[in-house]
């Protein structure tokens, strides 16, 4: 864990005191813990932040609050944590505002080779290259943790953001006011409902083309939307296998799907909305 490491602390600017100030002002009814997440995201240098929290019955992760910026153009993206996926019983043996990545984890033993290609298979469509996670609460029925998400290798400048802020973020979480989980999430699922909605007004293939695909993006969805495969929309566009890949990946990233199955799904899905 990164907490062991020696190392210099980063200059204190504004802008870290700023983000501080916001959550734990979030934390006690005064303002919005999605606007602290995508401070706090923005600060140590994330493209994703998740505030996420496990009921102790293993169920389904809740997700508190997620910013995302690569995602604010898209409506339907789907919330995605990786930290149990890869991690999942080691987030209860942390400490409590700790900070450990996924790739310095993999490093020191925590988890073995199968899980980080097991992650790298389903992070890469997602554009993710590593998180960093801070346990926040563990025990009494539930985790709850913060998780960044990067597109590249993570800064030594960042990481020592990370650590100089994890044991106050933590901190500040255990003093919260009771309920402030359950309002968030309701608020969220209320935002979802709303953007669901609109996503419907506006298909992925509207001639104003909402997600700004590229023209090859958008002519390889055209030829999803027909049912046609990757081997077959590279004959008909007559350009290779692996460059209707790249366009896939990014059309996945872009769209919030995860295969060619879901993108169908969700191309198909558009007619029925615009009905």
């Amino acid at each position: 864990m990164h907490n062991n490491y020696q190392i210099k602390p980063p200059l204190i600017q504004s802008n870290t005191l700023d983000a501080v100030t916001v959550w734990v002002e979030a934390l006690h009814g005064h303002g919005s813990l999605l606007s602290a997440i995508k401070m706090l995201s923005d600060l140590v240098g994330a493209q994703a932040g998740l505030l996420a929290r496990q009921p102790g019955d293993n169920s389904k992760i809740q997700q508190i609050a997620y910013h995302d910026a690569k995602a604010e153009k898209i409506l339907t993206r789907k919330c995605r944590p990786f930290a149990l996926d890869v991690l999942n019983k080691q987030i209860e043996v942390l400490p409590l505002g700790s900070i450990v990545t996924l790739q310095a984890a993999a490093r020191e033993g925590m988890i073995g080779r199968e899980a980080l290609t097991g992650f790298h298979a389903v992070a890469d469509i997602h554009g993710v290259y590593d998180i960093a996670v801070v346990p926040l609460q563990s025990g009494y029925g539930a985790r709850e943790f913060i998780e960044f998400q990067f597109s590249s290798e993570i800064g030594e400048h960042n990481i020592n953001l990370l650590i100089m802020l994890a044991g106050s973020l933590a901190k500040a979480w255990s003093s919260r006011i009771t309920g402030t989980s359950a309002k968030e999430i309701a608020k969220s699922r209320s935002r979802r409902g709303r953007n669901e909605v609109t996503s419907k007004v506006v298909p992925i293939l509207d001639p104003s083309n909402p997600l700004e695909l590229t023209r090859c993006e958008f002519r390889v969805c055209t030829l999803v939307k027909e049912g046609m495969l990757a081997k077959t929309i590279a004959d008909q566009l007559r350009i290779r296998n692996s460059t209707v890949r790249s366009h896939l990946k990014s059309i996945y990233s872009k769209t919030g799907t995860a295969c060619h199955v879901e993108l169908l799904h969700s191309l198909t899905a558009d007619e029925r909305f615009v009905a």
